[in-house]
């Protein structure tokens, strides 16, 4: 199966339409910084001896964030405060701080927030949750009354930055060119001859109004042929290798194995051995886990994701006893990677680059994804088909298990309406990442 990648060209100029792609982009710190975050966030409550619930966000769901939920106990038994902290970290290419963290906390009746700041210690981190459980003072980053009254100072001298501003690099900034110079000239010419033309009343033609008039116009046309033959180009920040996700199930399979629950730490690693040793060019393996909801509480589960482009099998191993169960959810991935406006737009060398970001967008599979779905959920099925057989049979457990896989609609697999509508926010297309 041939695939296009960058860098196959030899002794030629690559000029594909493929991005390149980075494990270093602002996205992937930003995973990392919700990582620590999370950390920061258990390890303070280990400290106060407080059991809460501590959500993350699935991988491929951007931006990232982390959730505190706590009901602190009050003074009658019955009664609970019910405390709510959320950390949300976004990305900013092109930005001095190519990474901004926003904290949001409701407790009770006390609602406090700070906005897309660009520094954000993780000793201010513990901080916001002292204070959400009612444990600490207000945090030490959360200062509304200094900050309005320097964002009133700052306001009032020019090119000076406000507190907590996030300004563009210096190397992405619009600079005054000759083109813009030359344009604003031109329109203060039309704004001070205009008057003097109008305002004129005598037998003798207004030479210095006309003369200013003229070269007014004659200064928008040349601007205008400046623009109208100035080159365009555009610029992309790098593409993470993690892509967004918006999943549709297609096909899974399942079954509950007797008697493998004894050694359950041993059948979990003998499976994922199974699955991941020489996944094959092109198809990665890894572990994730997973908070969710329950009717009364929430919990964690592992799960082991395997991905090939659009192509994603969820494999769920799960103790129940003595019994393990095994299966599989194959997904396609109706996400991408999606060009932003211009951030920024620059003059370079009689072109002007626009400086775009990468947000997650809708992607419409093809019958192509499709066909590679099938083939690595088979992949999947059958290695875990043949390490089930295997581990019967040595054990002498006498169940007869259907390994028949659970087809789904292929017509409406490929259904666009169940997707392009996922929803949006400010900030683009956006989505609810499936479990």
């Amino acid at each position: 199966m041939a695939t296009t990648t960058v860098g196959e060209s030899r002794g030629r100029i690559d000029a594909r339409p493929v991005r390149p792609t980075s494990s270093k982009t602002p996205w992937d710190r930003a995973l990392a910084q919700r990582d620590q975050i999370a950390a920061s966030v258990r390890g303070t409550l280990e400290q106060e001896g407080l059991e809460a619930a501590v959500f993350v966000s699935p991988n491929g769901e951007f931006p990232p964030w982390v959730r505190l939920e706590a009901w602190l106990p009050g003074a009658d038994p019955a009664s609970r405060e019910r405390a709510e902290l959320d950390f949300i970290i976004d990305a900013k290419p092109y930005h001095e701080h190519d990474t901004v963290i926003t904290a949001k906390l409701s407790r009770g009746r006390t609602k406090i927030a700070v906005r897309e700041r660009p520094s954000f210690p993780t000793r201010y981190v513990a901080e916001w949750v002292a204070y959400a459980l009612d444990r600490g003072p207000k945090p030490g980053n959360y200062t509304p009354k200094l900050d309005a009254f320097l964002r009133f100072i700052t306001s009032m001298i020019p090119f000076v930055p406000g507190p907590h501003d996030n300004r563009l690099r210096t190397e992405y900034r619009t600079r005054f060119s000759g083109a813009m110079a030359l344009g604003l000239a031109s329109i203060l010419l039309l704004v001070m001859g205009f008057p003097l033309v109008a305002e004129h009343r005598g037998s003798e033609p207004p030479v210095a109004g006309l003369a200013m008039l003229l070269a007014g116009v004659l200064g928008l046309i040349v601007v205008i042929l400046i623009v109208r033959f100035r080159k365009q180009a555009v610029a992309v920040t790098p593409q993470s290798q993690l892509p967004p996700r918006n999943l549709g199930l297609v096909d899974s399979w399942h079954a509950v194995v007797a008697e493998l629950g004894r050694d359950f730490a041993g059948v979990r690693r003998r499976l994922i051995n199974a699955i991941t040793e020489d996944v094959g060019l092109g198809v990665s393996a890894q572990t994730e886990t997973y908070t969710q909801r329950a009717p009364n509480g929430y919990e964690q589960r592992e799960r082991l994701v395997i991905t090939k482009d659009q192509g994603m099998v969820h494999v769920h191993i799960y103790q129940f006893g003595h019994d393990v169960f095994v299966g599989w959810h194959a997904y396609l991935n109706w996400a991408q990677w999606g060009e932003t406006n211009p951030v920024s737009v620059k003059i370079r060398e009689r072109q002007a680059v626009e400086f775009r970001d990468l947000r997650p967008a809708l992607y419409i599979p093809s019958q192509f994804d499709l066909i590679d779905l099938s083939s690595l959920s088979e992949f999947v099925h059958r290695r875990i088909e043949r390490e089930v057989k295997a581990m019967l049979k040595e054990k002498a457990i006498d169940q007869e298990i259907d390994f028949k896989v659970i087809r789904g609609d292929r017509d409406r697999a490929l259904d666009e309406e169940r997707h392009k509508d996922d929803g949006k926010k400010k900030g683009g297309w956006t989505y609810k990442a499936s479990a």
